[in-house]
């Protein structure tokens, strides 16, 4: 009997969260059924074996067949089983041992397999000690008997991979839960069937996405029941036998059409006579209704038998694609905000999972009204994302994503997860920023302002290294930071009302723009800075405007500040000369033989490209701020910049 189920991957989590417990619905499952569950994540950073993951469907338990233990921010594959004992629609727990930063999970409802033994081999392969674009599992494995099938499942630290192939395999389809290259991963479930003496091999390669990629990839070999061999319905001679013209097989409870089990409930299937017009198959992946013969069903059908004839309806040939539960891929923090580049629109994108061809319908919905639906088409993979521009009248809310299926109501979802529109602006500097930030710097004298805009959120990364925190500011929770922040963002409000304002932290004090360029000071790391970016973009906004005001520790370059720190900011030397990044910079003074790993904008790159910088000089926009006033002594010039004449403290200016 040949194996059914295997070349179909189901989608039944998506998930860009971190933490342990993740769920999600798989349905249609019938009892008898090997269900295989392919698990891919981005781990955390403690140790997490699967091995020791609890990972259940409804009342049953899978066991976790293969897959290698991560202890850091890498890949994770591995693929668990179990034979279903019962039929119907059951929520699929993944429990793991520790956090991760983002899991899919795919299922396949696999029939004609060897019930005495389903798996016959397994296996995996990591990149774990070294950056890779590319894996390989199974390698050159031979299978055990004609029919087996392959399945095997890749995870790979960072979303916003592209280019997934998987070299050697029959089929297969990739994506990803979020495009954050910091936090998601991407995945890819690839299948193939052999037969000795052919030997499988799946390639695994891609491009983009983390800038360490640490791979992970895993793989079963599911065993066919005996007398297994191709899924082909070959209708093309004369071994039918058939009473007048026609097969009549409504008397039988099922029939056994290469493998699968398709019941016929009335009638009788007629390969004789032109003029049928009612031909009842009814089963998994073979349907017909008013005369229409439509063929979904996996494998190759021949229906080359001439006497085959539908005259009273359309013939459907098999269309790959995935059936699964609509969801919608969450903003990556609440309080979001879509930059929208200095302008009077913003473009929001918000995406998703379906079923393969359904027709998706998107808004942002408040309490204070909704933006209108815009509608896009789930694609073969099963995803799909919608972008819609949200003009500056619409701004005053925060929204919920939410999303249903055409214009049915019955269908709707919504996310948790706020965004807004309006600017998003990175603050770099050293203390004279962090002071904006932390609730005990020295702007804490008088007491908080009332938070009446409820227009701001932050991405903060309060230690070097560290976790980034960010969020939407709340009422409740004003004093989360400092209270001239609050101060800064009524301010805001009362300038640009209704319009949303997410800052982000590009500050750490005491610190030189020399530790920023060069990845050996550790005072300053480049790869936080790029975290607070990849965050930003993942959910599809950007960084609108880069404010500096960063001035001490670098006082001593003013006079030659052009020839100094060019490189960094622009990828060039001043003047113009081409500087190749990695090597010291021949202009400085200060830095002499320090290298300068990265540059800010590269100029010379398309305006509206990256090249070698993080930033594009079409899309991020640089603003310097002047100097803040330092002074030794409480002189009259500083008086009179915090107090009145009368030596009182100046409280209304915050």
């Amino acid at each position: 009997m040949a194996l059914s189920g295997h070349d179909t991957p189901i989608a039944v989590i998506s998930d860009a969260g971190t933490k342990s417990t993740y769920t999600g619905t798989l349905n249609g499952v019938v009892a008898g059924q090997l269900v295989l569950v392919s698990v891919t994540a981005c781990n955390d950073n403690s140790a997490n074996n699967p091995s020791g993951w609890t990972v259940t469907l409804g009342s049953d338990t899978l066991a976790c067949e293969a897959g290698d233990a991560p202890t850091g921010t890498f890949g994770l594959a591995a693929p668990f089983w179990v034979v279903a004992s019962s039929s119907g629609n059951f929520t699929l727990t993944v429990s793991a041992t520790a956090n991760c930063r983002s899991l899919d999970a795919h299922a396949h409802l696999i029939a004609g397999f060897d019930a005495g033994g389903p798996i016959a081999a397994s296996g995996s392969a990591n990149s774990h000690n070294a950056n890779a674009t590319s894996l390989t599992a199974p390698n050159g494995v031979t299978p055990g008997a004609a029919g087996n099938a392959i399945i095997g499942c890749l995870g790979v630290n960072g979303g916003g991979a592209t280019g997934m192939t998987a070299a050697g395999a029959d089929g297969s389809v990739s994506g990803q839960p979020g495009s954050n290259a910091f936090n998601d991963h991407t995945w890819c479930i690839a299948y193939a069937v052999g037969a000795p003496p052919a030997t499988e091999t799946f390639a695994y390669s891609w491009s983009g996405g983390s800038s360490n990629p640490r791979p992970a990839a895993a793989w079963v070999e599911v065993k066919a029941a005996a007398g297994g061999g191709a899924a082909t319905i070959d209708l093309s001679g004369e071994t039918i036998a058939a009473s007048s013209g026609d097969l009549d097989l409504s008397a039988a409870a099922a029939a056994d059409l290469s493998g699968e089990s398709v019941g016929f409930v009335s009638g009788s299937l007629d390969l004789a006579d032109p003029a049928a017009n009612d031909i009842p198959i009814i089963g998994e992946g073979i349907g017909v209704s008013a005369g229409g013969l439509d063929l979904i069903a996996a494998g190759s059908i021949d229906l080359s038998f001439e006497s085959v004839a539908v005259t009273a309806g359309a013939l459907d040939m098999p269309v790959s694609g995935v059936t699964q539960a609509l969801a919608i891929t969450p903003v990556p923090f609440d309080g979001y905000v879509f930059d929208a580049a200095g302008g009077i629109s913003a473009d929001v994108t918000i995406s998703g999972v379906g079923t393969t061809g359904d027709t998706i319908q998107v808004r942002g919905a408040s309490g204070g009204g909704n933006t209108s639906w815009h509608s896009t088409t789930v694609d073969v993979a099963g995803d799909w994302t919608v972008t819609f521009s949200v003009p500056e009248a619409e701004w005053s809310n925060w929204y919920q994503p939410e999303a249903r299926i055409g214009t049915d109501d019955l269908t709707k979802i919504t996310d948790s997860a706020t965004f807004g529109c309006g600017d998003v602006i990175a603050l770099m500097g050293q203390s004279e920023i962090v002071y904006l930030f932390e609730v005990t710097s020295f702007w804490n004298q008088i007491a908080y302002p009332s938070f009446d805009a409820l227009n701001l959120s932050t991405v903060m990364q309060p230690t070097v290294g560290g976790a980034i925190v960010a969020g939407k500011m709340t009422t409740a929770a004003v004093n989360s930071v400092n209270l001239a922040l609050v101060a800064l963002a009524n301010v805001f409000n009362l300038v640009r009302s209704g319009r949303k304002l997410m800052i982000v932290d590009f500050a750490v004090s005491g610190t030189s723009r020399a530790a920023l360029m060069n990845d050996a000071d550790g005072n300053r790391n480049w790869s936080d800075l790029a975290d607070k970016v990849a965050l930003v973009r993942s959910g599809g906004s950007d960084i609108g405007a880069v404010v500096e005001c960063w001035y001490n520790s670098d006082a001593a370059t003013i006079d030659n500040f052009g020839p100094e720190w060019a490189p960094l900011y622009f990828g060039q030397r001043w003047g113009g000369g081409a500087f190749t990044l990695g090597t010291a910079n021949p202009d400085s003074t200060r830095n002499p033989s320090a290298p300068v790993d990265h540059c800010l904008w590269d100029i010379e790159a398309a305006s509206s490209a990256l090249g070698r910088g993080i930033f594009s000089r079409d899309r991020t926009k640089y603003h310097l701020m002047t100097p803040m006033p330092f002074h030794d002594t409480l002189s009259t010039e500083q008086r009179n910049f915090t107090h009145d004449a009368s030596g009182a403290l100046i409280t209304n200016r915050i």
